[in-house]
Formats: C-alpha cells, structure tokens, sequence
C-alpha cells in the first residue's frame, strides 16, 4: 500500500522492495522517527504512541494475523468518537495489541529506503539520486527524473466488441498509441483540457449536438461502416468526469498525462459567477468558454500548449483537427471538405482575413503574421512536410517566454519557415466553407442556411434550419394572440 504523496524512484521499485524484505512476515512499514530503531522489536514501547508510518506498507494478505491486525486498526479508527483525522495512532494501538498477544512478525523499513524528509533539512537521504527508493511529500525537483510527455490511446468499451477498457486510464493495456498517423486512415481530432468545468458546460454541449444532427456513436459507426472515426485528446482527470454518452462517442481516446516543460493545476475550477462570451447577452455561443477563463492566462497557456500538442500528435493518417467551437453544418461534412480540399497537400486551413485570399501563396507576405486560423485544419499525417511544420509549431510556441496564450502567431512563424525552406503544399479553406463571422453583422455567410458549412464561435440559434426559425415565430404569434 502506498499513500498518493509516496513517490517511488525507480521503475522496479516493488522487486526492490520485496527483495529487502520479503513476504514471510506479516507486514513491513517505516518507523516515524530514528528513535523506533533503537527500541528492539521486541519492547513494547516500540509501538507505543504515532510509532509507526502508514504510508508505505508491505501486507501480508495470506497470514490470518495480518488480517487480524488490521480489523483491529479498522475498529480502533472507526469506533473513535472524535473522528480522527490521521490515522496512524490507530495503526500503533492495533500493532500494540497484536504485540501483546504474540500474534506479529514486521520487519521495519529503513531510513534510506523510504525518505520522509521534505523539508530541506540537508539530509543524505532527501532525494532519488541520493540513494532513496521512495520519497515522502517530495518536490518535484528532487526527484531528478524528466518524464517524457506520454500519449496513451484507447478505444471506449463501446467501440470494440466485448473488450472491457476503462478510456480514461493512461494504463489501459492494448490500446497503447503507436504514434502519429497510426489509428486509422481518416478521422476527426478535438483537444480538451484545462478547466473541468469549461469541459462540462462547453464541450459537452457540442457532443450533443453532433449526435441530433445525427452523427452516431463510435458503437454505431464500427457496426454500420459509418464514415470516418473520431478522436479525443484529453487530460486524465476531464476524462473521468466527462458523461458515458460524450466518451461512447469516440472510437480513440488519447490521454496526454503531462506535456514537456509545462506545468498545469488540473483542480482548476469555477472563480466567482460563470457567464458565456457572446456580443449577444440572450444568445450563447456553443462550445465557448467563460469569462473565468478569459480572465485566467495561464490557464489559457496551457490549453493552447495542449492543442498544439495534440495537432502534433494527429492520430490518423488525415486528421481533421476541429476547435471545440467550430461546428459543422452537415453531418457528412468530412466527406464535402475531402471533396473540396483532397489529401495530396500537406494541410488546409483558413486564411484569418479577406486580404490573405489576395496575396499569392508564392508570396512569403501570404504566410507571415496572424495569418492563417487553427480552428480547423485538414492534416497530412503521413507526410514529413507536416510534420516537420508542426514540430516546428510546437517548438516555437513552448519555447517561447512569454507563455503565449495564442497559438497562431507561432503558427504564422512556422509557415514562414517551411515557405523558405520551400518545404510544404497548402490549400486555403474559402470563407463561404468556414464562416469564421459571428457577431451578427449580416454577412451572407453567417449561417448553415446561406451555403456554410463551418460555424465559428457561432450562436445556437444559427444552427437551427430556417423553416424550423419560421415555424417558432409562428408559434410564438398564436400565443400572444
């Protein structure tokens, strides 16, 4: 048993362990203080008191004593009056009975085995690289170890036959992620991380959403051949809280568990009151985030490193990375936008402003600047041109100090560099096919109804069919007559 803030040093850290000290005893824990050592095994004021440390502890489960000794320590905590909250002189108290009656064998774990020390006091033992197996409430930085940002995919339960796989744990065996490009031939990506509670009151939305356009779940799509897959790069901890029906939706699941030099409190939650962003108050925008987001920089840093790390890590051999907030207006829309746009260049996106369209793609000025929208990007995974661009992007944006909290300017940075290279192929999505306008300005192509077939950032009331609009406004006048 291992408390959460007991950190092992070293992957074989369990054969390490049983190798010091065995099974045949009934138990192995960490004395509290180098006094315990010095009081034999065999005194019983070696128990007496908080004597020993619960949070490493080796358990004899085969041996009736060790069962009995931890009903007692259940009984101990549970009957105590004043609800404790350590539960480590319990433990003393059911060591001392068990001692009492003859019935424990225990070895203790040693000092420089399992380092408790977190207070910079100096001591030898304070860190991995000092000879430690086990660290206690340590920093980060004493334990020496760069953990490599690691991607995990997993197909729902829902998704494979009679295969039982929980997607949301980095552990779950056989679906481990090959690389990128790997998970298939054509797909859809989205990226979700940062606040549990934007997950919850933006994305899920969305996912409702596609599925009354009638878009099916991933069980659904295996078994009719429907069209192409759909992934999820996501935290461990959005993951979980995510509803069954929203994970049933994606035939991939990859869970990003950290990323390279970036650091993230995932208990970040809700400051103060919640209200969506929108130019108009009575009309939410689907898929956007709140003000507490808007208002949290670092948070939004870390949501576009996380983007820009998915992208880099696109699962299928084409993959249609979509913002949470892009929604598409038919459900065959991968389809009409491979249609349009192919596969054969390395990517496709939209040019941010009308200005771009004019300026030849021969032309560095057509790629410097803000100049092209990462909200929906056709990917060709299996070209090295695509690649390279992105690894390009995901260098320029994490290395920069200011911690960005646009991803698009270092996009803009890394076009310019494979333009000079003369090292990609690109096609630039057309302002009728991503309506990137929504703020009510009258723009003939600020609906799915005038010939879209993206909405940016876009009113739920827009995605609704016109007849459907004519329909509640008729509604509406029989009412009030």
């Amino acid at each position: 048993f291992m408390d959460v803030d007991t950190i092992p040093c070293h992957a074989d850290f369990v054969k390490r362990l049983l190798g010091k000290y065995g099974t045949e005893v009934d138990m192995s824990l960490h004395p509290k203080s180098e006094r315990r050592y010095a009081i034999p095994k065999d005194d019983p004021e070696h128990y007496i008191g908080n004597s020993h440390n619960s949070a490493l502890v080796v358990l004899n489960m085969a041996s009736a004593n060790t069962e009995e000794l931890l009903r007692k320590y259940h009984y101990i905590f549970f009957s105590d009056e004043k609800r404790p909250t350590k539960d480590q002189p319990s433990l003393a108290k059911a060591m001392l009975y068990m001692f009492e009656k003859g019935k424990l064998s225990h070895n203790d774990i040693a000092d420089d085995v399992f380092c408790k020390d977190w207070k910079d006091s100096g001591s030898q033992y304070n860190s991995c690289s000092a000879g430690c197996e086990f660290l206690h409430k340590v920093d980060d930085s004493r334990l020496k170890v760069e953990s490599p940002s690691k991607a995990i995919a997993q197909s729902p339960p829902t998704a494979t036959t009679n295969e039982k796989c929980d997607p949301c744990n980095p552990s779950c065996s056989s679906r481990t992620f090959k690389g990128p490009g790997t998970m298939g031939d054509l797909g859809v990506l989205y990226s979700v991380s940062g606040s549990m509670d934007w997950s919850m009151d933006a994305f899920v939305p969305v996912i409702a959403h596609l599925q009354q356009m009638g878009i099916p779940n991933a069980a659904e799509r295996l078994t009719e051949g429907f069209g192409p897959r759909w992934a999820l790069a996501t935290e461990p901890q959005i993951c979980y809280r995510l509803p069954e029906e929203v994970k049933a939706f994606f035939d991939v699941i990859v869970i990003f568990e950290n990323l390279p030099g970036e650091r993230h409190n995932p208990t970040y939650g809700r400051q103060g009151g919640r209200r969506r962003l929108r130019y108009n108050p009575g009309a939410p925008i689907l898929g956007e985030g709140g003000l507490d987001e808007l208002k949290n920089e670092p948070l939004r840093h870390w949501a576009k490193a996380f983007k820009v790390h998915s992208m880099l890590n696109g699962p299928f051999k084409t993959t249609i990375f979509m913002d949470v907030d892009t929604i598409p207006c038919h459900v065959d829309f991968v389809q009409r936008l491979i249609g349009m746009y192919g596969t054969d260049v390395d990517f496709s996106m939209h040019p941010k402003n009308d200005k771009i369209y004019e300026i030849p793609k021969d032309q560095i000025a057509h790629y410097e600047g803000n100049s092209h929208n990462s909200a929906l990007v056709i990917l060709n995974m299996e070209s090295p041109n695509t690649k390279a661009l992105l690894q390009k992007y995901h260098d320029i944006f994490y290395n920069d100090p200011k911690r960005p909290i646009k991803d698009q300017p270092s996009l803009g940075d890394a076009m310019v560099y494979m333009f000079q290279h003369g090292r990609f192929t690109h096609n630039d999505i057309a302002d009728n096919i991503f309506c990137k306008d929504w703020k009510g300005s009258g723009s003939q192509y600020n609906s799915c109804n005038a010939g879209c077939h993206f909405m940016h950032k876009v009113e739920q009331a827009r995605l609704t069919p016109v007849k459907e609009q004519e329909k509640k406004k008729q509604e509406e006048k029989k009412k009030q007559k």
